[in-house]
């Protein structure tokens, strides 16, 4: 009797036992399911040569903004989804993060449902994402990776901000509202962009007011596809000066193309237009991976003063 009831609570214990860990099992496979987590990177460095205004030569290899992060996100309820995502800025041709810590690229928490997408961190400026990303295709030579920013105006990314974005019919809307305490205002910077489609062309138009830099900025980017051709422009308008972004790609197949780019600043009270153009073509092999090679030419109109050319090439690898 006394074996009988000591199996009996031992078959009790491993049934028990076998249950709470299917249930464990089941939820934790549940939690996993309604939780995404990804682990992303770039790798891009290129070897770039310069010849300055001083005629001086010199080369050097270069990381080109290569960048580590983590983004996330997990189903909260019917329609209700939390996210974030953290990504800081690395220096492969210096070790894993190079001499310092690294750059704070994007850092962000936020929610979104049928209420669009609401946010608080650092995150990219609606200037920069509607006006200049979709025609920032060159990967060392020309557009924003150019030295001097010569044809375009934007913060690139922002920090300190509250931020909130939806679709409204075939337009997607960003506002982000800067409070760092630069200026002793509550808002220190808006920002708003917007995009649509008409037809085969993208639209996009953005404004920004810097209060602790006492400008704003407004601007428009066209740009669409014919064939194997991509096209596209930005104009930008701010207190200081005007600028003209100009963007093409020709895409060759088998994963080549070439990238043209032209930029131009006109600033008010000067006569001088500074003026660049970048030439860039790439392969892409697969697999994330990619190598590249061009120039590109900073003229900055100024009397007895040649232009600054780089040029070089490079790899990126994306995972």
């Amino acid at each position: 009797m006394k074996n009988i009831m000591i199996k009996s609570a031992i078959a009790t214990a491993i049934l028990a036992s076998s249950t709470v860990a299917t249930t464990t099992v089941f939820a934790a496979a549940h939690a996993k399911a309604d939780k995404s987590v990804t682990v992303y990177g770039r790798l891009r460095m290129a070897v770039i040569c310069q010849d300055d205004a001083a005629g001086d030569n010199e080369c050097a290899l270069e990381n080109r903004s290569s960048r580590f992060g983590i983004k996330a996100s997990s189903a909260i309820s019917d329609g209700l989804t939390a996210f974030g995502k953290y990504e800081f800025g690395t220096q492969p041709d210096e070790g894993f993060l190079g001499s310092t810590s690294g750059t704070n690229r994007l850092g962000y928490v936020g929610l979104k449902g049928g209420f669009g997408e609401v946010s608080i961190g650092t995150r990219w400026s609606p200037l920069y994402t509607h006006t200049m990303s979709p025609i920032d295709w060159p990967n060392a030579f020309g557009a924003t990776s150019q030295p001097g920013g010569i044809g375009y105006q934007s913060d690139f990314r922002n920090s300190d901000t509250i931020n909130y974005g939806n679709k409204f019919g075939a337009a997607k809307v960003d506002v982000q509202l800067q409070m760092d305490d630069s200026t002793g205002e509550q808002i220190d910077e808006v920002s708003i962009g917007a995009s649509f489609k008409a037809g085969s062309v993208n639209i996009g138009v953005g404004y920004q007011d810097n209060e602790a830099a006492d400008d704003s900025v407004i601007a428009v980017m066209v740009n669409s596809t014919f064939g194997p051709v991509f096209v596209g422009g930005t104009i930008s308008s701010s207190d200081a000066k005007d600028s003209l972004m100009l963007a093409a790609n020709y895409s060759i197949g088998g994963g080549k193309g070439i990238n043209l780019t032209y930029g131009m600043d006109d600033a008010d009270g000067s006569d001088n237009t500074p003026t660049s153009i970048g030439l860039e073509y790439v392969h892409t092999l697969g697999g994330g991976f990619k190598w590249f090679a061009g120039f590109v030419s900073n003229d900055a109109d100024v009397a007895g003063q040649d232009s600054t050319d780089q040029y070089g090439a490079g790899m990126r690898y994306d995972f």
